[in-house]
């Protein structure tokens, strides 16, 4: 539910670039980069680790 949540805001600055036409300055774009990047790497790290668990539970 927290990942779903933290899409909230690159969402929101699609959402205002393409419907509204607001601008999307450097220092914004950078902001969405790193939001999805951190969400990106939070996903990679918990598979690995279920991975790592269920690997661990098998044996």
């Amino acid at each position: 539910m927290a990942i779903l949540t933290s899409t909230e805001l690159p969402v929101a600055v699609l959402a205002g670039a393409l419907l509204l036409g607001e601008k999307v300055t450097p220092l914004i774009a950078g902001g969405v980069v790193v939001i999805v990047g951190a969400i990106a790497l939070v996903q990679l790290v918990d598979r690995r680790t279920r991975k790592a668990d269920q690997a661990s539970c098998a044996v």
